[in-house]
C-alpha cells in the first residue's frame, strides 16, 4: 500500500528467526548499522502470511538513509515522537497503512512502556 507512512519491515525469509529478520530489515531500510534492542509487540496471522511487530530501541537518533536496496518501495523515512504519531493516528488515520493503524490500537500502550523506559523520553 502506497503514499501512506508504514513501519521498516519486510518478507521474513525461510530459516531466519523473526527479530533477526526485523534487524536486517532496519540495516537494508535505513542503513543503520548499530546495536539495537527488539521487543516484540503483535504478530499478524491472516491472508496466508505471517507479519511480527517489534519495537527497536537504539542508543541513540541516527541519520535516516535511503539505501538502494530500499529506494523502490520508500519515497522517504522520518523519525516521529511517540505522542506525535498518537495525535496524527487520531486525527489523520488515513495518512497511514492499515497496519500501523491497527498496531497502535492493540500495542499503544506497551509502546508507550517501552517509550517510558528510555532515558530523557516521555
Amino acid at each position: 500500500m502506497g503514499n501512506c507512512w508504514g513501519t521498516i519491515g519486510g518478507l521474513n525469509e525461510d530459516g531466519i528467526p523473526p527479530d533477526e529478520n526485523a534487524a536486517k530489515e532496519l540495516r537494508e531500510e535505513t542503513g543503520y548499522g548499530g546495536e539495537i534492542d527488539l521487543r516484540l509487540l503483535s504478530v499478524f496471522s491472516g491472508y496466508r502470511f505471517r507479519y511480527y511487530n517489534f519495537a527497536g530501541i537504539v542508543a541513540s537518533e541516527f541519520a535516516l538513509e535511503l539505501t538502494s536496496d530500499s529506494a523502490w518501495e520508500n519515497d522517504r523515512l522520518c523519525w516521529f515522537e511517540f505522542t506525535e504519531i498518537l495525535r496524527l493516528l487520531r486525527v489523520r488515520p488515513k495518512t497511514f497503512h492499515f497496519g500501523v493503524v491497527e498496531l497502535f490500537q492493540y500495542a499503544s500502550a506497551a509502546i508507550g512502556r517501552i517509550v517510558a523506559e528510555i532515558p530523557g523520553e516521555k
